[in-house]
């Protein structure tokens, strides 16, 4: 985990539902603006975006092709936001792990492998909540 994010998780306090849900728009804000760059890579087209208070997952997509975010991902550093948002955009295009999938999400971010190790360093736990 990086010093900045740390920091920034240690500051994060939910003092009240108006904190959640100001933090949730601007998950949504980042996350469509990116989303939105990063498919002109692509153009793929999903069905609903929807930003969660997740413990387990930084974000899913669904068979439905529902793209589902953790509101925490505005937290993050830049390119971590930007991996996430990316690998779930690319399950749209594969549903898998495959190395098809991996080379998709190689378009947008080729240091992906990096990104990845990071994010799976970090815990997305509640006490951050």
């Amino acid at each position: 985990m990086t010093q900045s994010l740390f920091i920034r998780l240690l500051k994060f306090r939910r003092k009240s539902p108006k904190d959640y849900l100001r933090c949730k728009e601007a998950a949504r804000d980042l996350v469509l603006t990116r989303l939105n760059y990063f498919n002109s890579f692509y153009s793929f087209t999903w069905n609903r975006i929807a930003i969660k208070n997740t413990t387990r997952r930084w974000g899913s997509c669904s068979k439905k092709r529902n793209l589902n975010f953790c509101y925490k991902v505005v937290l993050l550093d830049p390119g971590l936001a930007d991996y996430i948002i990316v690998h779930e955009l690319c399950h749209l295009g594969q549903f898998n792990h495959s190395a098809k999938y991996w080379e998709l999400v190689a378009r947008a971010i080729p240091d992906y492998k990096k990104q990845r190790l990071q994010l799976k360093a970090m815990s997305i736990s509640r006490r951050y909540s």
